[in-house]
């Protein structure tokens, strides 16, 4: 019996020896990156990032081009509120102007003894 059992004890270890090199060969596939590999995906991850800064930096730049143009609009604004501004109090000058030329015209009309006639009925 002990020939047996040593052939049976052979086979079982043949069996488990089997397993276990299939085994590893499972966990050899999980097994780190190589520093090609490594090297490969860093090269990938700075050109997604390369490739993201220009696109902010495209964005940015967007963003400075129009707080320039809305600078110049707004200066443009003040500069013609500014002009309409001066127009308005030409135009005040004037109107009080008339008013006493208007007034002083009235009263000499009075002081005359010229009366006019009154404004038609609408």
């Amino acid at each position: 019996m002990s020939g047996f059992a040593s052939r049976s004890r052979s086979f079982c270890l043949c069996v488990a020896g089997v397993a276990s090199i299939i085994a590893l060969s499972g966990c050899a596939a999980d097994k780190p990156p190589t520093l090609a590999e490594r090297v490969a995906a860093a090269g990938e991850s700075h050109a997604e990032l390369a490739k993201l800064i220009a696109e902010a930096t495209d964005l940015k730049n967007e963003a400075e081009d129009d707080v320039r143009a809305a600078k110049k609009a707004i200066k443009k604004a003040q500069k013609d509120l500014d002009q309409a501004n001066e127009d308005l109090e030409k135009a005040n000058e004037r109107v009080v102007e008339t008013r006493r030329a208007l007034a002083d015209a009235e009263a000499e009309a009075h002081r005359r003894g010229f009366v006019p006639a009154p404004p038609p009925e609408s």
